[in-house]
């Protein structure tokens, strides 16, 4: 999948490049916008909750039918545990809080440039339903890991998993 930008996020208008990491506008006198090609920053969330993980069946591509933990794109001026709260509640209908970021990295930058923040929550309450693009909520065993859709949600049930509670970094609001 390509997701290589031809026109200007700004005016619209064709973007040229005289190199591989740099693109411009070709178009609006005073459009001066650059794409970057910057990695897109996510944010996804490990939830323990009745002895299982909080997780989602996709109800969009990639991996539409499968399983991955709650997450997304983090929007323009959102924190990353902001994003994250908001993706677990959009989806699941869960309210969170967010404890830990244990995960951070970019699992695929040939395949699609994005940086994972991986998070652990702590349910708080909220009726669990599937909403925005989930078709379904699941409370899946640990040991089902392999069910999950993306190798970075594996990695971070893995790192939850396999370290103490005091693993990664705590989030201090």
């Amino acid at each position: 999948m390509d997701y290589e930008s031809k026109y200007c996020k700004n005016c619209g208008e064709g973007l040229y490049s005289n190199s591989d990491k740099l693109k411009a506008c070709i178009g609006v006198e005073g459009c001066y916008w650059i794409d970057f090609e910057n990695p897109i920053p996510t944010a996804v969330t490990l939830v323990p909750i009745r002895g299982g993980i909080l997780t989602i069946r996709r109800g969009i591509e990639p991996a539409k039918g499968r399983l991955g933990l709650p997450g997304g794109f983090i929007e323009k001026r959102e924190q990353p545990y902001d994003g994250a709260k908001r993706e677990v509640l959009e989806e699941t209908g869960a309210i969170i809080e967010i404890e830990r970021l244990i995960y951070e990295k970019n699992p695929n930058p040939q395949i699609l440039n994005n940086i994972v923040h991986g998070y652990v929550g702590r349910y708080l309450g909220g009726e669990l339903r599937a909403g925005d693009d989930a078709e379904e909520v699941v409370i899946l065993p640990v040991k089902s890991l392999e069910e999950l859709c993306f190798t970075s949600h594996q990695e971070i049930v893995r790192l939850w998993r396999d370290n103490d509670e005091n693993f990664g970094l705590p989030i201090k609001l």
